[in-house]
């Protein structure tokens, strides 16, 4: 695990599950993807084992008869369909804008590919509030290997040493293990834990009351 930095410069948030809420729309989508290619619903017990994995290991799990590709693209044209299904943590645009009025860098880290990150951070109006969006697709591997944290320490001009990893999954938090960067655990132990989003402020100058 890795140790709190003295100053925090640069904060990198998850995207699902931290930023927004988008359960049950990649629920819904994973379960269009099985009707479209034949296969058996996923149940929901199943898929939030699963939350947050990237797109090969969704292959693996659910449609071995098809590649991260075929999945990638679907999911890319058929996420939009479920845009109703997903809210904004609203502790989240307050934080972001918090960490940038203190001169913090920020950055989203998703294991959702790039275009499709992009564009759910646009339709959320979420993208304006971070520095950087970094998506998983090659050469990156995904979380939980630590390519997509170094590189959005990297694009923020930012050592890891003084990087806060802010995830929700087991992923996440390998992920700022193999980095490495400090990180806090929503609602899940890393090397700090909050309940509240709002609660990372505490690692800000002048935190939110």
């Amino acid at each position: 695990m890795a140790n709190q930095p003295d100053v925090v410069r640069a904060l990198l948030f998850d995207l699902d599950g931290v930023l927004i809420d988008s359960f049950h729309a990649w629920l819904r989508l994973v379960n269009q993807a099985a009707r479209e290619f034949g296969h058996a619903a996923i149940g929901e017990a199943a898929f939030r084992r699963s939350f947050g994995q990237s797109s090969a290991a969704d292959v693996d799990e659910f449609f071995p008869d098809r590649t991260v590709a075929e999945l990638d693209a679907f999911f890319a044209t058929h996420f939009r369909d479920h845009l109703e299904a997903v809210t904004i943590n609203p502790e989240g645009p307050p934080l972001l804008e918090h960490a940038r009025r203190a001169g913090l860098r920020t950055a989203c880290v998703t294991n959702t590919v790039q275009p499709l990150a992009e564009e759910i951070l646009a339709v959320t109006r979420l993208r304006p509030l971070l520095d950087i969006a970094v998506g998983a697709g090659p050469p990156r591997r995904p979380k939980p290997e630590p390519d997509l944290v170094r590189a959005a320490a990297d694009a923020v001009g930012t050592p890891l040493a003084a990087c806060a990893l802010v995830g929700d999954s087991a992923f996440d938090v390998e992920a700022g293990r193999r980095a490495p960067v400090f990180t806090i655990g929503l609602g899940i132990a890393a090397d700090a834990r909050v309940e509240h989003l709002r609660d990372v402020s505490r690692w800000i100058p002048s935190p939110l009351a």
